[in-house]
């Protein structure tokens, strides 16, 4: 899933427009990896996909050219990470290891 993910990058659809607008791509993309459940992605989805895509993109050519992804990359994603309802947290130490976020329930008060 996640080098289909990121290879959509590169896979443009016969008009030249970003995969992840095609309605097409999409619906394909989650039945192949059992996500069909999942709501149709708004144009704001879609914006925040490309913007995650092009991170892990950066990330991964950081990681093939030194071994290593960069602090403000790691930042950056723990950024996009934390404005979802439900995170974890990627910390960096003398290992890379998942830290679980308290679950936290927004907009009821």
């Amino acid at each position: 899933m996640f080098l289909e993910f990121i290879n959509s990058q590169w896979h443009q659809n016969f008009k030249g427009n970003e995969v992840l607008y095609d309605r097409n791509w999409i619906k394909d993309f989650v039945l192949r990896f059992g996500l069909d459940s999942l709501a149709q992605p708004t144009n704001d989805n879609i914006e925040s996909l490309i913007k995650l895509r092009n991170l892990l993109v950066t990330m991964l050519q950081e990681y093939l050219q030194n071994e290593k992804c960069s602090e403000d990359s790691w930042k950056t994603l723990n950024k996009l990470i934390e404005s979802t309802t439900f995170h974890q947290k990627i910390e960096i130490t003398d290992t890379i290891k998942v830290v679980k976020q308290p679950l936290e329930i927004i907009g009821h008060g």
